[in-house]
């Protein structure tokens, strides 16, 4: 075979050299080393991931404020196209106050009088002696009513009923008594304040000064009225038998008592003086 100037015979054929054979302690330690490496990576790998997902899980979910605050304001928010419901209110009532009808009550004794008031609804009472005298009530059925506040008529049951009373056997202030028939026996007491008695034989009266009572003269033979200071003063009683004085008697000072006392003869009917002076 012939070949061309500029090219020579072929290179004779050679076969690949054998693979070089690593010693296995090499193997090993690529291995270890790989492995190594590999723990590294995920490990950095782990260490970007992880803070990431906590961060993200531990994040705090904000609360809807605004949101809410903006539906409250939409709610809020008058529609211009249509007309607002007016907001019902509660309507206040006036106190109720219960009424009555007060009855006329003067002339009543005082204990008659209470039970009239109490059955009529009125149970705020309250009496005073009718004379200025500044008694005691002590006893109701020996009063008698002069006065009455309020008036009768219609009245709140929470009023309250103010009785003005005299002694059953007084006259009311200003009152005109009337004229006793037959004959007559006056009772008289002029001068300081005193605590005073009077009556005919077996009942007493209470009495005040100044004071002129006048009365049926009955048939007892027997009639007195006395009057004790309260600590001094002066004080003077008389007792008239058809407007004439039959006794009188005066007392100054202290507690002394003014004493008039008449009784009538048996037999000829005069009127004597027992115990004046």
């Amino acid at each position: 075979m012939t070949y061309p100037p500029q090219q020579g015979p072929p290179a004779p054929y050679l076969p690949p050299p054998p693979p070089t054979k690593q010693p296995k302690w090499k193997l090993a330690g690529i291995g270890c080393g790989g492995l190594l490496a590999l723990l590294v990576v995920l490990g950095v790998v782990g260490a970007i991931v992880g803070p990431a997902k906590d961060t993200a899980a531990s994040r705090p979910i904000p609360a809807p404020t605004q949101r809410v605050a903006s539906i409250t304001s939409a709610s809020t928010s008058p529609d211009p196209t249509t007309t607002p419901t007016p907001t019902p209110t509660a309507s206040v009532k006036p106190a109720v106050v219960k009424a009555g009808t007060l009855p006329n009550l003067v002339g009543k004794g005082l204990q008659a009088a209470q039970d009239a008031a109490q059955a009529a609804g009125f149970f705020l009472l309250k009496s005073h002696d009718a004379l200025g005298t500044g008694r005691h009530q002590i006893l109701d059925r020996d009063w008698k009513v002069c006065s009455q506040t309020p008036a009768p008529g219609g009245r709140a049951l929470s009023s309250t009923v103010d009785l003005g009373a005299v002694k059953t056997g007084e006259d009311c202030p200003g009152s005109k008594p009337a004229a006793p028939k037959g004959d007559t026996i006056t009772y008289v007491l002029t001068g300081s304040h005193a605590d005073v008695q009077y009556g005919q034989a077996g009942s007493s009266a209470e009495g005040h000064v100044p004071m002129t009572v006048t009365k049926t003269l009955g048939h007892p033979l027997y009639y007195s009225i006395t009057a004790q200071l309260n600590g001094g003063g002066k004080v003077t009683c008389e007792i008239k038998v058809n407007g004439k004085v039959i006794s009188r008697a005066t007392a100054s000072g202290g507690y002394n008592i003014a004493m008039c006392e008449i009784s009538q003869d048996f037999l000829t009917g005069d009127w004597t003086d027992t115990n004046g002076g």
